[in-house]
């Protein structure tokens, strides 16, 4: 079966690649925990962390010198696309901006996180389920389904 990357770039790398995955613990011989961060599908919003001294803020004036660029034609961009780009590169605030939402994204989806963790009356929080779509899913499900054939055929026995 064929290897399925969902997240790539032109140069090839996979992003749930890039960086380090911090390890946790074990819990056997064959089951090691490591932290690996995911990407919710369908859903988009500014990022947060920025590497070296690139914060969104900092690029206020840039924006608004590519939004003079646009107005010129100096960029290979659709008329359509300028027109809608233009006014909230133009702002000298875009940059500002697009950092104010993504912490305000954070602090929504930490919210929702919260809310549909919480047990009802009680201090603990909910187990999360992920589903994996690519080949491993299909091994645990073969895996599964050899084990519960087998206990079904002991049983009559």
């Amino acid at each position: 079966m064929s290897q399925i990357a969902i997240f790539w770039d032109p140069k090839g790398t996979e992003l749930n690649s890039v960086g380090s995955k911090r390890y946790i613990r074990a819990t056997d011989g064959d089951t090691p925990y490591v932290s690996n961060p995911i990407r919710m599908l369908s859903t988009d919003t500014p990022e947060v962390h920025y590497p070296g001294n690139s914060k969104p803020e900092r690029q206020d004036g840039n924006l608004g010198q590519l939004a003079e660029w646009l107005q010129q034609g100096r960029a290979p961009v659709s008329p359509g696309l300028v027109d809608y780009l233009c006014p909230k590169l133009a702002s000298g605030s875009a940059g500002s901006l697009q950092q104010q939402q993504g912490i305000q994204a954070t602090e929504v989806f930490k919210s929702l996180i919260d809310e549909k963790l919480a047990v009802p009356n009680k201090k603990r929080k909910r187990q999360v389920y992920l589903r994996a779509a690519d080949e491993h899913s299909i091994i645990m499900v073969v895996y599964w389904l050899i084990w519960r054939l087998s206990t079904l055929l002991r049983r009559d026995l």
